[in-house]
Formats: C-alpha cells, structure tokens, sequence
C-alpha cells in the first residue's frame, strides 16, 4: 500500500459503496435495456441503408475486389 497510503484505502473504499449502491439499484438494467434497444434501432438503420444502397447499385463504392 505504499503507492495509495491509508487515504486511499478510503477512496477505493468509497467508489467501492457507489458501485455496490449501483449494482442494487434498478439504474444499471435500465441502462442496459436503453442500449439494447439503441443498439437493435441502429442495427435496422444500418440494414435499410444497405439494402437501399445495394438496389441503387452506386458505382466506385465498395468495389475494391
């Protein structure tokens, strides 16, 4: 402990209790559901997009092989 001393028992201590308190709460799955469904509407965009610029046929984009 000679890096962090005695206040840093503390502070690790601290942050420690808030990730605790956290992980207890209905905070951190509420994030994780807000993503999952950022994610799955990004993941349409991205799809409709492809198909679109796949039926379009735009020359001199992707066509490197």
């Amino acid at each position: 402990m000679g890096i962090l001393g005695k206040g840093g028992l503390v502070i690790i201590g601290g942050i420690l209790l808030v990730v605790g308190f956290l992980l207890q709460s209905n905070l951190i799955e509420w994030l994780l559901d807000l993503m999952g469904t950022v994610l799955i509407v990004i993941g349409i965009i991205v799809v409709i997009i492809g198909l679109v610029s796949m039926v379009v046929g735009r020359k001199g984009g992707g066509q490197g092989f």
